[in-house]
């Protein structure tokens, strides 16, 4: 029921609602309990009486006051308390209590209000404790919050639960571009920032400690960090600009080499219509550069990347040269075609660097890979050659091919075919090296003899397998060699569960007699979760060494 005329409002509203009803369904909160709302509003324009009770289960909750409609002007308090309450099954809350109150125009009031919220689980999202309190007086308002125990989901689950969360934020109402500042501070991090409604922001971040962060990402670093980013809109298009920087103390071997000691990073974007465009984005490090520029055109890519290493010592001290790459990656997703195309100089343990080159080519990625890589070049003054591609059928399986790899007295060759649940591979693979002696310079130690292999992927008895042959005569260290060894067996179900059933034989000469090792492994694959590995049973001169 409602009545409004310009002298007097007046309104009613009473709704109930058995628990699990429609609207708690219609609301995704079918938990909640029984509903009851009841709405009163009666009076003159300017001293209009307001009250509204609410109950929704165990949760209640109440507004009242008067409001002036003719000069916009208010006196209410709100109160809102819930036990523990659980209104579906992936959100709950163990206690939760609002209290607040308005005073004077909307305009300039005079606000309060404090939130406490304990044992937050929303899906994935935890939250132990949440304290705000809200305050203004005129056009000014003012937020602190404190978050504690915050759980992110995966994989950041645990990054900032071990300390509060402050945050504090002013809002100018009066002001015509509304705008907010606020702030954010943590262990981890600090970040400072500024809001209008024209659309424009800006965002200072600065990471006091990386390594969480970087474990994230699967790599060990060590450091700190910093962002800088710049929101600007004019009509439908958004424009951010960011800058920042690592500067780093430590972590793995291979990235401190690439990155250290600092590295920048910077990107230009614009976004309109749901589309993206990068103008440009560029990371640069004393031993590593790489840039991107391109377009997300409603789901169409257009992007071309380059990378540079001037300097391959960065990757191991064995390693001289460097490497240059380019290419595009273009298309509708999953039918993407990738192009790419890396050149440079190579040289390993002091080897005369020669050129390197190497072509990808791929397309329909990645539902349906296929694609063909060519290697080609001079390792240690010597032509190198490798020619593969790989090609993914309309019924899942997956077809590889290496035709053709050859460097000095090495060759390697095979087909291989997998089946869409990869668990009947097909094909055989090979690799022969006349004169291991040819990888003495690349190594950087003496080596000698030759070796030949195989795996023949085929079916046995109804169940995949791998049939393994190893040929090595007179190879190994010229101190340490070995007359021969030998390899043979099966591997059951490779790619499954893997079952080995393998046979070694080694035959050496030391202090001048004949020795002799068979090995054999008959059993399960260990696996990599095990800390323990069983025993092969094996026989050394004659004697058992179980």
């Amino acid at each position: 029921m409602a009545q409004i005329d310009g002298a007097r409002v007046r309104a009613q509203l009473d709704l109930e609602e058995d628990a699990n009803g429609p609207l708690t369904h219609l609301m995704r909160l079918p938990g909640l309990g029984a509903l009851s709302v009841h709405l009163r509003v009666d009076g003159p324009r300017d001293a209009v009486s307001a009250q509204l009770t609410a109950q929704a289960g165990a949760l209640q909750a109440s507004a009242g006051g008067t409001v002036n409609l003719s000069t916009r002007a208010a006196v209410l308090q709100l109160t809102l308390d819930a036990p523990a309450m659980s209104p579906r099954p992936d959100l709950s809350w163990r206690r939760l209590s609002l209290h607040g109150s308005w005073r004077g125009s909307l305009a300039a009031p005079m606000t309060t209000a404090q939130l406490q919220l304990a044992g937050l689980v929303a899906g994935p999202l935890q939250l132990d404790a949440l304290k705000a309190d809200l305050h203004g007086e005129g056009d000014a308002l003012a937020l602190d919050a404190s978050l504690g125990g915050l759980v992110l989901p995966e994989p950041a689950r645990g990054l900032l639960s071990d300390a509060p969360l402050e945050l504090h934020a002013q809002a100018k109402l009066g002001a015509a571009t509304r705008p907010v500042d606020f702030t954010l501070s943590h262990p981890l991090l600090s970040a400072s920032g500024h809001w209008s409604n024209t659309g424009a922001a800006t965002l200072s971040l600065a990471l006091k400690d990386i390594e969480p962060l970087a474990a994230l990402a699967g790599v060990h670093l060590k450091g700190r960090g910093s962002l800088e980013a710049q929101l600007q809109a004019s009509g439908q298009t958004r424009r951010v600009e960011l800058t920042g920087g690592l500067e780093l103390g430590g972590g793995d071997a291979m990235l401190m080499g690439l990155l250290a000691p600092r590295a920048k990073v910077s990107a230009t974007l614009l976004l309109k219509d749901g589309s993206a465009e990068i103008e440009r984005s560029q990371l640069e490090a004393s031993k590593l550069q790489v840039s991107l520029h391109g377009s997300d055109a409603l789901g169409t890519l257009d992007l071309d990347f380059k990378f540079a290493l001037p300097d391959l010592a960065a990757l191991s001290p064995a390693l001289a040269g460097e490497l240059n790459a380019q290419g595009q990656l273009q298309g509708v997703s999953p039918r993407l075609t990738l192009a790419a195309d890396v050149n440079g100089k190579l040289s390993a343990h002091g080897t005369p660097p020669g050129p390197i080159r190497l072509s990808l080519r791929a397309h329909d990625l990645p539902q349906r890979p296929n694609g063909r890589l060519e290697l080609s070049g001079t390792l240690d003054e010597a032509p190198l050659r490798l020619t593969a591609s790989v090609e993914r059928n309309a019924d899942g399986a997956l077809a590889a091919q290496i035709e053709r790899g050859d460097w000095k007295s090495a060759s390697i060759g095979g087909a291989l075919r997998i089946d869409a649940n990869a668990s009947d591979p097909e094909g055989r693979l090979e690799l022969h090296f006349a004169r291991l002696e040819d990888l003495d310079r690349l190594l950087g130690q003496p080596i000698q003899g030759s070796l030949d292999a195989s795996v023949v992927f085929d079916r046995a008895a109804g169940r995949s397998r791998a049939q393994v042959t190893l040929d090595a005569h007179d190879a190994g260290l010229p101190a340490q060699q070995l007359q021969l060894l030998q390899l043979r067996g099966d591997i059951v179900e490779p790619t499954v569960r893997p079952v080995l059933a393998l046979q070694l034989t080694a035959q050496a000469l030391r202090n001048g007699a004949l020795t002799k090792l068979n090995a054999e492994k008959k059993r399960p694959a260990v696996s990599r979760r095990c800390s323990s590995t069983p025993r092969p049973r094996c026989i050394l001169s004659g004697a058992s060494c179980d």
